[in-house]
């Protein structure tokens, strides 16, 4: 059993760089948890690196829209909804993302439940 199981993650580590071939932080994750983890890094890093990737205009357009930065006490986390005195601005077209300017950090969310999907750098 535990062969298969470990036959199972090198195959999928073997394939991974086949599937993720363009620029993108699924391929830097991929290569840093392959760095840091080895095989196992190297298939969570690519999945975690795919997950926050985001169209670039999305990332123009919070960067070049400067707001007003909303001040509160909890920290803004990724995966974590913002509190409910943050204003959120919808990003136009692009309906699925919003962002906000809270604690002199930007950060990208989810339009429907708040939840940080991103801290701009």
């Amino acid at each position: 059993m535990r062969n298969q199981v470990v036959l199972s993650i090198v195959t999928a580590a073997a394939l991974w760089p086949s599937i993720s071939m363009a620029q993108s932080p699924a391929e830097q994750g991929y290569h840093e948890g392959g760095q840091i983890g080895g095989p196992v890094g190297a298939v969570v890093g690519g999945t975690v690196g795919a997950a926050v990737e985001l169209p670039g205009d999305v990332l123009g357009f919070v960067t070049g829209h400067p707001r007003h930065y909303d001040r509160v006490t909890e920290r803004i986390v990724v995966g974590e909804p913002l509190p409910a005195v943050v204003h959120i601005y919808v990003i136009p077209h692009h309906r699925d993302y919003a962002y906000a300017y809270v604690n002199d950090e930007r950060v990208i969310v989810d339009p429907r439940t708040r939840t940080v999907i991103r801290v701009v750098e």
